[in-house]
């Protein structure tokens, strides 16, 4: 089973409770790169290490990962 890293990052809404994901597949965009991240960054957004999300949003990555 695959297991999420602290250098993986994922943006959200300010509230922490959606992530940014591609329309066609609804799958949660997984950034590898800060940096690269940072660029798709809007003004309200957040940028979030996957393994300090809530519990709930970290079980829907370890879902998406492990398919």
């Amino acid at each position: 089973m695959k297991k999420l890293s602290s250098t993986d990052y994922v943006i959200c809404n300010k509230d922490k409770t959606e992530m940014f994901s591609f329309v066609d597949t609804n799958q949660v965009v997984i950034y590898g790169n800060k940096y690269e991240a940072i660029l798709d960054l809007d003004e309200d957004e957040l940028l979030v290490s996957c393994t300090d999300l809530p519990k709930h949003l970290q079980d829907v990555l370890i879902k998406q990962i492990n398919k």
